[in-house]
């Protein structure tokens, strides 16, 4: 929300009781996605969203809340990456194959992982 204008004229109710339905519990989620559904929907321009360490969130009990985040950001103006250690179980759902990009291990003197417009490629630091 820090990426609004200070003022802006929108149909979105952004009151202090909406807001104070988001108390960071599990079953405060659906109104916080929501609420972040509609912030993304007046943002003036595109976002990137990085998740990292999804894996620590992902288990059967926040798989639907994590599918819904996806869905969240997807239809809002954002670019997402999000970052696991091995497999995540909603990611495996909610993605499909030309979205996802594993390394299994990297060059022990280390490389950096690039994004561009159309793919993810490893680029090796000593070149």
């Amino acid at each position: 929300m820090e990426l609004l204008l200070p003022q802006f004229e929108a149909s979105l109710n952004l009151s202090e009781v909406r807001l104070s339905l988001v108390n960071g519990s599990m079953d405060s989620m659906p109104e916080a996605l929501r609420l972040l559904g509609d912030v993304l929907k007046i943002l003036d321009m595109q976002l990137l969203c990085v998740v990292d360490g999804l894996h620590w969130l992902d288990d059967r009990t926040t798989n639907s809340v994590l599918a819904d985040l996806v869905d969240t950001l997807r239809n809002g103006k954002t670019k997402m990456l999000f970052t696991t250690t091995g497999r995540s179980a909603c990611l495996q759902c909610e993605s499909s194959r030309t979205e996802k990009f594993t390394i299994e291990s990297l060059n022990p003197r280390g490389s950096d992982v690039r994004l561009s417009e159309q793919t993810l490629t490893l680029q090796d630091r000593a070149t």
